[in-house]
């Protein structure tokens, strides 16, 4: 039987009928950026040397405190609405815990404090609650906590520097110890913890305290635990678990309840400040920057036109939050009201992994969150990193956000959801997990004539194959397989490779012999696979030489 075969072999003149042309490279894109959003926020007032902010979401309004003009009132966009006169300039504010008031410290031109006074938020009304010195030491970083206006003063020498509260009840002014860590000289910031009326921060270039009040007749206050950590900046998560401050071109996750250090990232700032969900905006120069929870991930940066035009930038205590916005004091002159993007979630599911080219390929797409954009791209992502567009939808508002759809299988990888984000809401992407594509194999027997479902040609006449692999593979090489049926069962005779052209087509010639006339032959091609698709192989065509 093999010597039979063989002279079937020799019988069978073949050749390869279409040349092979080079392939041009697929284009190479590089994944999306979804986290860095640039974006240049309008200026929306001018300063008269701003020096503090405080957010009235109950009023729907925001106060500036400026050094020359009046304590300036805008509107939650940042939209000057009036200016309230002052008998000085003003340099602190700190809203009561109800929102009806606004404290600020107001000052002479030669920098002495003159007064503490209390704003009606709804009339607009000013009172002096206090005097603004302590033994002819200026007063200075108000805040309310636990119902008191917590303060310093700026004297430079012991025992003249001051840390107490000030009663807004009655005025009545309250020295306490300073606190061991803590330089009063240089203090930057008191700051309360969230739903701990007991405890209270302070932070200076000297160290911070942690700080536990005790209420009764009389209000103490002792240090429970410090940190050497200087810093010019802190804030408090919105749960109060964790502490946030800038040292030394680092920003420090520390414990709120001993200070211990959780984690850090590089990056310096000159104000940092933690929005009501949790995200952490930091200023520095001419960019404010945004940051996931636990500083896990940039969101975006903001640049904030022509870094040469700004002298001081981000000023410290220059940044506030609003629940869907941020608030920036830049070059004591300019307010900005950056949009704070939300979260957004979008999802791609693709229950089956493995699909024929060509298949219809089942997604279930869901985007959570945006209102008015809801536009998503699915994309395409090969086995080599390529990417390719195939769908743009806009999934509707539904009770279930989820929209299926289906694309085309066409190469081995996955298929990954983007969602470009706005003003509003965050960017956002997804994949689906990893799934398998098998190539696609086309052949044509167009010569000869039919009977019985074998072409039958004349042993002169040639028999041409043609092949095509899909999606393209060019360069690669498609078997082609003949066999011979003998003995009662199909054998095989040949494999010829052969090299796929630009277009990923190939064919064979094949040539007779009187010898070989009246045997059963078939033909078929075969594509062996690759990183991209998997092995597909194509139909028997079926042939005899006749005389």
């Amino acid at each position: 039987m093999r010597n039979r075969l063989g002279w079937l072999l020799a019988a069978l003149c073949m050749g390869v009928v279409v040349a092979v042309a080079p392939q041009p490279p697929a284009e190479r894109v590089e994944p999306l950026e979804l986290v860095d959003y640039q974006y240049t926020p309008p200026q929306v007032a001018t300063l008269a040397g701003g020096r503090d902010i405080v957010v009235d979401e109950g009023h729907d309004q925001v106060f500036v405190a400026q050094q020359r003009s009046g304590l300036l009132v805008t509107d939650l966009d940042g939209a000057p609405v009036t200016t309230i006169a002052m008998a000085g300039w003003q340099d602190d504010l700190s809203m009561s815990e109800d929102g009806s008031t606004v404290f600020a410290t107001v000052r002479s031109a030669t920098g002495s404090t003159q007064s503490i006074v209390a704003v009606d938020t709804v009339t607009y009304g000013v009172s002096t609650i206090a005097p603004g010195n302590v033994d002819d030491c200026p007063i200075h970083r108000l805040t309310q906590h636990g119902g008191l206006l917590w303060f310093a003063t700026t004297c430079r020498t012991d025992p003249d520097k001051v840390f107490g509260y000030v009663d807004p009840a009655d005025g009545a002014v309250v020295r306490l110890p300073v606190p061991p860590a803590v330089d009063l000289d240089l203090i930057h910031r008191i700051v309360g913890v969230p739903d701990r009326p007991d405890r209270l921060l302070v932070a200076s270039t000297n160290g911070v305290s942690l700080v536990e009040i005790t209420y009764g007749e009389t209000v103490a206050a002792d240090q429970i635990a410090s940190s050497s950590q200087r810093s010019s900046s802190i804030a408090v998560t919105p749960d109060g678990s964790e502490i946030l401050l800038d040292h030394e071109s680092y920003v420090y996750r520390l414990s709120a309840t001993d200070l211990s250090t959780i984690g850090s990232i590089q990056v310096g700032a000159t104000d940092l400040a933690v929005g009501p969900d949790g995200t952490v905006a930091f200023g520095s120069g001419d960019q404010v920057s945004f940051y996931r929870p636990g500083l896990a991930q940039r969101i975006r940066a903001y640049q904030l036109g022509d870094p040469s035009a700004y002298t001081t930038g981000i000023r410290a205590r220059g940044l506030e939050w609003g629940a869907d916005r941020l608030y920036a004091i830049v070059d004591d002159k300019e307010l900005y009201a950056f949009p704070v993007r939300r979260r957004t979630y979008v999802g791609l599911r693709v229950e089956e992994r493995r699909f024929a080219y060509g298949e219809a390929v089942s997604i279930n797409v869901i985007l959570d969150g945006p209102t008015a954009n809801r536009d998503v791209v699915i994309w395409s992502v090969d086995r080599r990193g390529v990417r390719r567009q195939v769908a743009e939808l806009t999934i509707p508002r539904s009770a279930d956000l989820n929209l299926r759809t289906t694309v085309v299988a066409r190469r081995s990888g996955h298929f990954e959801v983007t969602y470009a984000g706005d003003d509003s809401w965050d960017p956002s992407w997804d994949r689906a997990q990893d799934m398998r594509v098998a190539a696609k194999v086309v052949t044509e027997m167009r010569s000869g004539r039919m009977a019985g479902g074998v072409r039958l040609h004349r042993v002169d006449e040639p028999v041409i194959v043609r092949g095509k692999v899909l999606p393209n593979h060019a360069r690669e090489c498609l078997h082609f397989n003949i066999d011979v049926l003998a003995g009662g069962r199909w054998r095989d005779v040949d494999n010829h490779c052969v090299r796929l052209d630009q277009r990923s087509k190939a064919a064979i010639g094949l040539r007779g012999a009187r010898r070989i006339a009246g045997f059963k032959f078939r033909v078929w091609a075969y594509y062996g696979g690759d990183r991209i698709n998997e092995a597909d192989s194509g139909r028997y065509h079926y042939f005899k030489f006749v005389r």
